[in-house]
């Protein structure tokens, strides 16, 4: 529980309530954001007894006598230390509410396991804690509720709450296991093991657990692909596709760049996790290591007194497979009530995976958060309609209808949904196009594309980039460099969608191809089968040795964002002395140049007095009735002119040549 929540239930203040709690036996740190769950519940109950909180106060007002060597007017001045904090907040924004250098406050957030650059954003439970230690009081930001809307947001009323299967999400550090252990999972499965394997990839699928739960519930939901690309989308929104996280560690390799970025995402998205530490069949396996750099992390295993299930086991071999789908299923009971649905409301879903096969359309596979979805409703995600004509399960076999967590293969859209979007259903014809008017009038964009919207510049002049690097002080002066290069280039903002350490992989190439952007590594490598996605993806993807280079790359892919100016240049002025001819489509005249000289082949405007009454093109040009390339000022010539209204132009008017040529961008 976040320690902000249990101050609330207790009715105290959370820096009070960090003070009591050490004289109440309970040393949780100074630096600690959540508080284990049994703690959580005995310290709820020995406050809400008032002759025990009456007591624990009583100490904490004699510790505080005791110990308090601050002034009255010291006091003062650090309760007029007023902060305001919205739900989330940018790293270098909090820095700069704080007046604090970045860098700072991103190792003060390293030291509380809380792995952010500075482009990266925190929630309000971390931000609190971190400016209560700065002698900062804290207060909430409420919502503006004239705000606009910048992406669409999930929002579900659940009337009749009931138990629903949990959504879980892999991740961790590439080579480690994460693809092996949901082929393992998906063997554990009888009917589908019986049906002889997965008949077709659909992003997501369900197993049954031989445990009984108080819950009632033994199935768990899997989003099958590590790092997956609506997984993403969601997170960087702030909705949750998942609702536990497995973070997998191998135990003969330890912790790794991926694996603490994995935990960064995971703690930033505040979902429940447990630790499966892989490949214990390798001769090199060190489980007792791997426990101890993940504690340095602030994860401590349960048999160390912490609060995270870690799992040792084999996927290669299936060891422990069973064991650790049990611990998902008890992890699950102590969060599940905030894992409920109801079957019978408003059906809600998000898409995970999308595509057009030639037999039969758009296809769409949707994750059923609420509500009941049934073949034949009217559907509506994005700005993708149609009707659910067939449904299928992960095991390929037609089902009539999707419960809460369940996912399903849909097919019925008329045009291809986006990844991460929003399904909704509609009652009628009519009930759908009043949804479709209200999704047009939201500002829908996928994933990091939000941030995008934020910026007051045009979207088309907006350069999303993903940054790897090898080392953070790299990052640092990366992010430092390309924030000065952006203010430098007003035409164009240069957008920071995510960074991170360690080599590119392609939970990376999902998140650029979802937000349009380019990922760019310096002193790093892209792994072979993350530059195969990146090709199929279209995804651009460059790497660097030299920090100029880097930035002389972005430099020209600014360039290339801001449109060229076209400059005019007139060359010379002729009167219309003549007209000879005028047929259908051009008009033959005879001109005698007043100033500069007319040249063929070049666009003319044609004056009266200081009107401009028509523009023309010089097809032919002669001078002596010969053709020529222009005629300067004195001499006459003869010009052919098309592209004009041959009835408007008049004797006596006058003839400017211009040409027009694109300005050279310089940054």
């Amino acid at each position: 529980m976040n320690l902000t929540e249990l101050a609330r239930q207790v009715k105290l203040p959370t820096k009070q309530l960090k003070e009591l709690l050490p004289l109440m036996g309970y040393d949780i740190g100074q630096k600690a954001i959540k508080v284990n769950n049994k703690i959580a519940q005995e310290v709820i109950q020995k406050l809400n007894n008032k002759k025990q909180r009456d007591k624990y106060l009583a100490l904490l007002t004699q510790d505080q006598a005791v110990e308090e060597n601050v002034s009255i007017e010291d006091k003062k001045e650090s309760e007029e230390k007023i902060i305001h904090l919205p739900d989330h907040i940018v790293v270098k924004d909090f820095a700069r509410e704080l007046d604090i250098n970045p860098t700072k406050l991103v190792v003060e957030l390293m030291k509380q396991g809380v792995m952010a650059s500075v482009t990266d954003k925190i929630d309000y439970e971390t931000a609190a804690i971190i400016a209560e230690d700065f002698g900062f009081k804290v207060e909430k930001l409420s919502a503006k509720k004239d705000e606009d809307v910048l992406d669409e947001e999930v929002n579900i009323e659940v009337k009749n709450k009931k138990y629903r299967p949990p959504v879980v999400v892999v991740m961790g550090h590439v080579d480690h296991g994460k693809t092996t252990l949901l082929d393992a999972i998906r063997n554990t499965d009888v009917a589908i093991r019986e049906k002889g394997g997965i008949t077709q990839h659909i992003g997501a699928y369900q197993v049954s657990v031989d445990l009984k739960t108080e819950s009632g519930i033994n199935k768990i939901t899997f989003i099958d692909t590590p790092g997956h690309e609506a997984f993403s989308m969601m997170r960087s929104r702030g909705a949750r596709v998942a609702d536990i996280a497995v973070l997998v560690v191998a135990a003969d390799d330890g912790v790794k760049p991926q694996t603490i970025e994995a935990l960064s995402h995971i703690r930033r998205s505040e979902l429940p996790f447990l630790v499966a530490i892989n490949k214990i069949d390798k001769e090199e396996a060190n489980i007792e290591k791997i426990k101890k750099e993940l504690s340095e992390l602030n994860v401590i295993p349960e048999e160390w007194g912490g609060d995270v299930i870690m799992v040792p086991l084999s996927a290669k071999t299936s060891q422990n497979i069973d064991k650790f789908l049990e611990s998902l299923l008890l992890l699950y009971e102590v969060e599940k009530d905030s894992i409920v649905a109801d079957p019978d409301g408003e059906v809600v879903g998000t898409i995970i995976e999308s595509h057009v096969d030639k037999g039969a359309g758009p296809v769409a596979t949707v994750l059923v958060q609420n509500g009941t979805l049934k073949a034949g409703t009217d559907i509506i995600a994005g700005d993708a309609i149609g009707r659910v004509r067939v449904m299928k399960n992960w095991k390929g076999e037609v089902v009539k209808e999707a419960p809460p967590s369940y996912p399903v293969v849909i097919l019925g859209f008329k045009n291809v949904p986006q990844v991460g979007s929003i399904l909704y259903t509609a009652k009628d014809k009519e009930d759908l196009k009043k949804k479709q008017r209200e999704m047009r009038k939201r500002v829908s964009v996928v994933g990091f594309k939000n941030k995008i919207l934020s910026q007051k510049r045009n979207l088309d002049n907006c350069l999303n980039i993903l940054i790897k690097a090898d080392v953070l002080g790299s990052l640092e002066a990366l992010e430092e460099m390309i924030i000065d290069l952006d203010s430098d280039i007003p035409e164009v903002k240069i957008n920071i969608i995510n960074t991170g350490l360690g080599l590119i992989t392609d939970s990376d190439i999902l998140m650029a191809a979802g937000s349009d952007a380019i990922v760019l590594g310096f002193n790093t490598e892209i792994l072979t089968e993350a530059q195969e996605l990146a090709i199929s993806k279209k995804v651009d993807v460059k790497t660097f040795h030299i920090i100029y280079d880097l930035l002389d790359y972005l430099k020209q892919k600014c360039k290339e964002k801001i449109q060229p100016k076209m400059v005019r240049t007139e060359t010379g002025k002729a009167i219309i002395a003549k007209i000879f001819r005028r047929e259908n489509g051009f008009i033959i005249a005879g001109i005698r140049v007043k100033e500069g000289r007319i040249e063929n082949k070049t666009n003319v405007d044609i004056y009266r007095g200081d009107k401009k009454i028509d523009s023309a093109f010089i097809d032919e040009l002669q001078s002596g009735k010969q053709d020529v390339g222009e005629v300067v000022e004195g001499q006459e010539g003869g010009v052919k002119l098309v592209d004009a209204d041959i009835e408007e132009i008049q004797e006596g008017d006058i003839m400017v040549c211009f040409k027009e040529e694109t300005e050279e961008v310089e940054i």
